[in-house]
């Protein structure tokens, strides 16, 4: 059956990623007459009336999304306005091909639900230009002409007038009969696609990797950021995307380049850009990096939402726990740095200490009476979750097996390493490294333990391939799906834990706090 060929980037790397695409045709904007006020009037007050429902943000699961459950013509105002100044500036940064300024009468889609961190809004200007703003940054840009997701639609043919026409007459298909029409359509999906993908491999292209890359960094400064500023790694990594014609050998090159930046320590990309060798400007703009939070929440938000500062005070039925208050929130700050700090110089994880407040993202605290639960990832390397009294996951990372599988480069230099270990001083290894927590896994008589070295496969393979890492599992049978009581990685390269969860009740706990009731508000 004839099908899409997917277009991919064009990476000086083997592993090559694909990405559905089809191409979309080139419509530059156009300088508009200036609209009048009693047009820009009329049109603003037609956006604010159309507050959006958010079902997420009157439920129960508001708190974990931090929605608020009000949406406030005050609120959709500044949204509006802020959405707006956004627009302007990058417009102007970047050159962007939108008469200026951008006006309401432009706006030709907007949405704005209000979260704790601040909106989370975004408009569409000239149906082309889309500007997205969340948790105090400006997230995102599109321009729906060219970025690499205008060509991901299906184009399929239109349906005959005979069967769109006089249902009642119809005659049922056959499973052949419906097979054939399957294939037809298919096939004529394939052609289309062929021929629109043709139009962008055919166009001028005026950048290569290394202008798109210089347009890149210039197009984030203007915006006021460095990557070091953002604590991201240089130099970022750019692709240039591809299409494969069906019967051709060689992919086709496009006008259309991702440069894409990594957190220091880490695989995850905050920062990713495209860029138009078109039009030789920036087509998608993505940016999730803690540091460009630079938005501030306005001292009247909760005042022009209509509730009080304090969500504990209003939002129990939304999730908002009353006694989750500030009082709890330093408490489980403090507590998780201080058991984050604890095991960093137990098992000589190899951070500079101490771990302060600063390396700390996505803290996350809930409370509960009798316990409480807290989990944040450290330095941006560390995951670290303590609850129940106990540590419930640790994860490096930077040495966990899993950073090592992504690529076949990296598999095969950590391939090269020297294995020092084998399954039973694994074992003994991980039993020593249990024990400087307090833990002894015969005492808490957890069950038999099973001990595996981590076998994967390249990326482009299917034959495993023996990896420096032990995973050890306590689990009651050697099922594979059979969730472990307890589990731990091993680096076979460097002897230390890369990985740790533990769900045995039976585990020594920490402490409450004598004063934790009055910490909760409860007394």
């Amino acid at each position: 059956m004839a099908g899409y060929v997917p277009l991919a980037f064009m990476r000086t790397s083997a592993h090559v990623l694909f990405v559905v695409m089809i191409a979309a045709s080139a419509v530059l904007a156009q300088t508009s007459a200036p609209a009048t006020k009693e047009s820009q009037s009329a049109k603003r007050q037609a956006l604010l009336k159309e507050i959006p429902g958010q079902p997420l943000a009157r439920s129960v699961a508001a708190a974990r999304q931090g929605f608020i459950p009000t949406n406030t013509i005050a609120f959709r105002e500044y949204a509006l306005d802020l959405l707006l100044a956004t627009a302007n500036q990058a417009a102007s940064n970047w050159a962007l091909a939108i008469p200026r300024p951008v006006t309401v009468d432009q706006v030709t889609g907007f949405y704005a639900v209000p979260r704790i961190t601040g909106a989370d809004a975004n408009i569409t200007v000239n149906e082309r230009f889309g500007f997205a703003v969340q948790e105090g940054r400006f997230e995102r840009f599109r321009d729906l002409h060219y970025w690499s997701e205008s060509w991901q639609e299906t184009t399929r043919p239109p349906a005959s007038r005979a069967n769109s026409t006089n249902r009642q007459q119809r005659t049922p298909l056959s499973i052949e009969g419906a097979y054939q029409r399957a294939f037809r359509e298919d096939a004529v999906r394939a052609q289309t696609y062929q021929a629109k993908m043709m139009q962008p491999a055919q166009s001028t292209n005026l950048l290569t990797k290394e202008t798109a890359l210089q347009l890149a960094q210039d197009a984030l400064g203007k915006l006021g950021f460095t990557a070091k500023q953002l604590r991201l790694l240089e130099p970022p990594e750019v692709n240039q995307f591809t299409y494969q014609p069906e019967a051709k050998k060689a992919p086709l090159a496009l006008p259309l380049f991702s440069v894409a930046w990594r957190f220091q320590n880490s695989d995850l990309q905050p920062v990713v850009m495209e860029m138009s060798g078109i039009t030789k400007t920036v087509v998608s703009y993505f940016n999730v990096a803690p540091d460009a939070r630079v938005i501030p929440v306005p001292t009247n938000y909760f005042e022009m939402l209509g509730v009080p500062p304090e969500p504990r005070l209003w939002g129990k039925q939304y999730g908002y726990d009353p006694i989750n208050t500030d009082a709890f929130q330093a408490f489980a700050r403090d507590f998780l740095l201080e058991k984050a700090n604890w095991l960093m110089r137990t098992w000589k994880l190899g951070l500079a200490l101490p771990i302060a407040t600063n390396h700390l993202e996505r803290c996350h605290a809930i409370p509960h009476t009798n316990t409480f639960l807290v989990s944040a990832q450290i330095a941006r390397r560390f995951e670290f979750q303590v609850g129940e009294g106990m540590i419930q996951v640790f994860k490096d990372y930077r040495q966990v097996s899993d950073a090592f599988t992504s690529s076949k480069e990296k598999m095969t230099i950590v391939m090269k390493e020297k294995n020092q270990l084998t399954k039973s001083s694994a074992l003994a290894l991980a039993r020593d490294k249990l024990a400087q927590i307090g833990i002894d896994d015969k005492k808490l008589r957890l069950p038999k333990p099973f001990v595996r070295q981590v076998r994967e496969p390249f990326p482009d393979e299917e034959k495993p391939r023996d990896l420096p890492f032990f995973f050890i599992e306590w689990k009651w049978t050697d099922f594979e799906d059979e969730y472990a009581v307890m589990a731990m990685e091993l680096s076979a390269i460097t002897k230390q834990v890369t990985f740790f969860a533990n769900s045995c009740t039976n585990t020594p706990r920490f402490a409450l706090p004598p004063n934790y009731n009055e910490i909760l508000g409860l007394k």
